[in-house]
């Protein structure tokens, strides 16, 4: 599996790019994006001026990590997206469950993960 960093759609990195304490490598798997834009919409509403610093997949589940005078109010909202994280394949978005794969817990749909195994075949 390629543990790569990722490179953002256009519109996530736009929106994400002033909200970065350093811009970190990051591990963003592409089917999460939709995940992290809404909850950086959402976060936004409440502290236009939060710190983002970093963004990870850890155990098959989105990881967000930020700095806020607000948290308070803002955690919640990254629980949320973390947990939906775990029933979203990070592939492509589509409902998906907990795999190991070549030793990396991943969350993946049944489509994804036949195309995964079709490909270390």
């Amino acid at each position: 599996m390629n543990m790569t960093p990722s490179q953002p759609q256009t519109n996530l990195e736009e929106a994400l790019k002033s909200h970065w304490e350093d811009k970190p490598q990051n591990y963003l798997p592409k089917g999460w994006e939709n995940l992290v834009l809404n909850l950086h919409k959402k976060i936004v509403e409440i502290d236009p001026n939060y710190t983002l610093c970093q963004i990870k997949s850890k155990f098959g589940a989105l990881r967000f990590y930020y700095d806020s005078d607000k948290s308070n109010l803002i955690d919640k909202l990254v629980s949320e997206a973390e947990e939906k994280s775990t029933i979203t394949c990070e592939k492509c978005g589509k409902p998906g469950s907990s795999e190991i794969v070549n030793n990396w817990m991943i969350t993946i749909c049944g489509e994804c993960y036949d195309k995964l195994n079709r490909s270390t075949e």
